[in-house]
């Protein structure tokens, strides 16, 4: 009995699995910490559609690149600002 239990646990675990399906998950929106403006703690948002705010400070290895197909475009490279 225990064997046939165990058997059908395990079909309705691999029904489940197939019910899920392979396409990834997106999230649409992303708060780290309090979020932006949280006066307690501060943090970052991500928005739907690419933004991303922050009260502190942005650290980064390597070159740095903003604006780009803007029209102004500011680029960091070795510590000298290129615009």
């Amino acid at each position: 009995m225990k064997t046939r239990n165990r058997m059908v646990l395990l079909g309705v675990c691999g029904a489940f699995l197939l019910a899920i399906g392979a396409a990834p998950r997106y999230l649409e929106e992303l708060c780290i910490g309090g979020g932006y403006g949280d006066s307690a703690d501060g943090g970052a948002d991500f928005e739907q559609d690419g933004d991303i705010r922050t009260d502190g400070d942005v650290s980064a290895d390597g070159a740095v690149c903003a604006g780009s197909g803007s029209g102004f475009e500011l680029t960091l490279t070795d510590n000298r600002v290129a615009f």
